[in-house]
């Protein structure tokens, strides 16, 4: 496994904060795959990249697939399932020791091996990224599955149905819901919240948008693409892809915009709204079982950090070129929305600005590694 990490430098003064990020992490590693076989690059990529593997192999299985059309569905139901783990996983690890609040005696082995679960309740333990198989997916297996992480989210997270929790719409009912359970996700809210920290670090939301199979293939194929994997913008601007990107549509999301901005708890309810969602997104992946993908040498998957992009060249049955372009480098460009964000954080001390820089990294990208330094 190969791992780098950010080192993010910030300076303050009465009359301005300044944020530096330096990268050690390894952009390239994808070049270990050229030479190979795709079914060799293919076995060879989880091992490389263990942050959001199941989505580095998903984004492989389709760049170096060379059938025309393949099902997929197995593949995304596996991706999603994925992200819920991670977002579980930072809400019960994490939010214990960023915001001071007592940890959950929850078990999460059962989340710790959602994909594993997963894995086997829908192809019966068969490996999924596999350009041979053509397994049928076990529908009832998967259905208890769901069934199953649906019950433990009421229980542990929501503390009430999931559809009724998404009824909440408004940040008053977000409160009434806050004070009424004593769930890990309603122990950081209410935290975030009694700390005045709702409204720090917002900023003005720029997704980035769609990006068309055509102009990246010309982004990464010309002299510039290293420092477009590094440092990526697009037509020459800086963009985010978070969770907060995919869900600011959502009528909960709405409401804190208009009350705190997109800061810190916004972008924190925004990983509890697409948590909300998912099991139902895999729902609909699973009644749609015979769905095809055509391929082609790039794809952009949504994974829990933001989304990730593929692109690979196979000559003559060997990997002549194999590039990723990750969310993390999207938003910590080194103008990008984490500087702009931690430049937006306002407190007197170094102590509580360091507190609430970790949520706000956290939000925005839970699985990198990196150094806070603040003077």
């Amino acid at each position: 496994m190969i791992e780098g990490q950010l080192i993010i430098d910030v300076k303050r003064s009465s009359s301005d904060t300044t944020v530096t990020i330096t990268s050690s992490r390894p952009l390239h590693a994808s070049q270990l795959l050229v030479g190979k076989s795709p079914e060799q690059a293919l076995k060879i990529v989880p091992l490389l990249f263990n942050i959001c593997g199941t989505a580095q192999s998903y984004n492989a299985f389709r760049v170096l697939n060379n059938k025309k059309n393949y099902k997929n569905s197995a593949q995304q139901i596996l991706v999603l399932t994925e992200t819920l783990k991670e977002h579980l996983l930072r809400i019960f690890l994490d939010a214990p020791q960023l915001l001071n609040i007592k940890a959950s005696d929850v078990n999460l082995s059962f989340v710790a091996q959602l994909v594993k679960q997963m894995q086997a309740s829908i192809l019966g333990g068969q490996p999924i990224f596999d350009f041979e198989n053509n397994a049928t997916i076990q529908q009832a297996e998967t259905q208890a599955l769901i069934d199953e992480i649906e019950t433990f989210l009421e229980k542990h997270i929501f503390g009430m149905p999931i559809n009724q929790w998404q009824q909440i719409s408004t940040y008053h009912t977000l409160i009434e819901w806050s004070k009424k359970q004593q769930s890990i996700a309603t122990k950081a809210i209410n935290t975030i919240i009694n700390n005045d920290w709702s409204s720090q670090a917002a900023i003005s939301l720029q997704p980035l948008p769609a990006l068309s199979v055509k102009e990246l293939e010309i982004e990464l194929d010309n002299d510039n693409a290293k420092h477009f994997i590094a440092q990526p913008r697009w037509q020459q601007k800086t963009y985010e892809t978070t969770p907060l990107t995919r869900q600011r549509n959502n009528r909960l999301i709405k409401d804190l915009k208009e009350k705190h901005g997109n800061g810190l708890l916004t972008r924190w309810l925004a990983r509890l709204v697409e948590i909300s969602l998912l099991p139902l997104q895999i729902r609909t992946l699973l009644a749609n079982k015979s769905a095809t993908t055509e391929s082609s040498q790039i794809a952009q998957i949504e994974a829990a950090r933001g989304r990730l992009i593929h692109r690979a060249v196979v000559v003559n049955n060997k990997v002549k070129t194999y590039q990723i372009v990750a969310p993390t480098e999207w938003n910590f460009h080194p103008n990008g929305i984490v500087v702009e964000s931690l430049r937006n954080i306002k407190t007197k001390t170094n102590s509580e600005y360091q507190k609430i820089a970790h949520c706000v990294i956290n939000a925005i990208d839970p699985c990198v590694g990196y150094e806070l330094r603040v003077s």
